[in-house]
Parts: C-alpha cells; structure tokens; sequence
C-alpha cells in the first residue's frame, strides 16, 4: 500500500493553492458571502425561480 504524505495547510485554503495574499482575500471574501446566501435560500426554503426573482437574477445563475 502507497502511503500519502499530508502537510498541515495554513488555515487559508486559498494560500495553500498558491494564490497572492490579495487574491486569497477576495477568494476567501466570495465564498463567505456565497456560503450565508446560500444559508438564506435553504432558510427560506426559496425555490430556483423565487431565489432569482429576489436577487433580480437569472434563474439558470441560481442553478449554477
């Protein structure tokens, strides 16, 4: 059996990719908000088209 080595990351995904520090922070910035907009369609249990409607988007932008 092939054994993996596993280096302990930074604590910053982003970083540990090889990103800049300014990259990593706008990433970092992105997926924070994607996250709690995500947490706000499942709380208010917003189907495709009604989650497209209130953010005044494209419903094909939600399935993405």
């Amino acid at each position: 059996m092939t054994r993996a080595t596993v280096t302990k990351g930074s604590g910053n995904m982003f970083l540990d990719l090889g990103f800049s520090e300014e990259k990593s922070a706008e990433l970092t910035l992105k997926s924070s908000l994607l996250q709690a907009l995500q947490a706000t369609i499942k709380e208010r249990e917003w189907k495709q088209v009604e989650a497209a409607t209130q953010l005044g988007i494209d419903q094909a932008k939600v399935s993405k």
